[in-house]
């Protein structure tokens, strides 16, 4: 496996564990998305602060340099990405940490298959 496919695999894993655990509430909060976008942003965030080890601003200005690009610089869309990502660090800890070891163990030359199935058993 490499790499790419990992990431695809990691992805997969992450959004079925979201579409069981986001709230009514949290779909409320965007009408205009679909369902899959509301998920795919909250794993965009716990992928950012996952990445970054916890790391609130370092998550929100990753997530915001990749933002830019598509909806210009403004200060409107970096308080909402900041909002966001603080909503899900408190929402989804759990899942952020499973994120963090992830990472570590690709680090740390883990082998990309044992990475997986460990974190199959552990989100279940």
């Amino acid at each position: 496996m490499n790499y790419e496919e990992f990431l695809v695999k990691l992805r997969h894993l992450f959004l079925a564990i979201l579409n069981k655990k986001v709230t009514e509430e949290e779909y409320l909060k965007n009408p205009r998305l679909m369902a899959f976008a509301v998920r795919d942003k909250i794993y965009t965030n716990i992928m950012a602060l996952g990445y970054n080890f916890g790391d609130k601003q370092k998550a929100i200005d990753d997530i915001y340099e990749m933002q830019v690009p598509l909806f210009g610089e403004s200060n409107e869309l970096y308080q909402e990405i900041r909002t966001r990502v603080v909503d899900t660090g408190k929402k989804y800890p759990d899942e952020i940490i499973f994120f963090s070891n992830t990472h570590r163990d690709y680090l740390h030359h883990k082998p990309l298959e044992n990475i997986l199935n460990e974190l199959e058993i552990n989100l279940k």
